[in-house]
């Protein structure tokens, strides 16, 4: 028969590893790691596997504690990219923790309390670090 409101609302969910794995080595634009008036960061980010190239749309939601030590964009240029060579979350009881270490020359450190990837929803507890090629298994 009909759906209840609960199956309606019902959003995707993915792993934490699989989140890592799908972004691990893919490009941003430099401004990638802007946070909007509304406490969003949403950016789309290419990987590319087997000469395919997919398109992600990561989001974080209400992102505080942000730290980045090193202002890559202001020496960038229109069409350079950023390498998302190491990807680490942890979720913990309150937030998640995000660690992104674009071409191993930089840090970005923050947090947030929700992240979707292509709409998903990223579940999980404990720490997902990724430093190297992925099975590309995961799910």
């Amino acid at each position: 028969m009909g759906q209840s409101i609960r199956e309606m609302t019902l959003v995707a969910e993915i792993s934490m590893r699989a989140f890592c794995e799908r972004l691990y080595c893919a490009h941003v634009p430099p401004d990638a790691f802007t946070i909007g008036p509304d406490g969003r960061m949403a950016f789309v980010a290419l990987a590319t596997d087997s000469g395919q190239t997919t398109e992600h749309h990561v989001e974080f939601s209400a992102v505080h504690d942000f730290v980045r030590p090193r202002e890559v964009r202001a020496r960038s240029e229109p069409g350079d990219r950023l390498e998302l060579s190491v990807i680490e979350i942890e979720h913990g009881p309150s937030n998640w923790r995000v660690w992104l270490n674009p071409w191993y020359l930089e840090e970005v450190e923050f947090r947030c309390t929700r992240i979707l990837l292509d709409g998903a929803e990223i579940i999980g507890e404990g720490r997902w670090l990724q430093d190297e090629l992925p099975t590309r298994s995961a799910g």
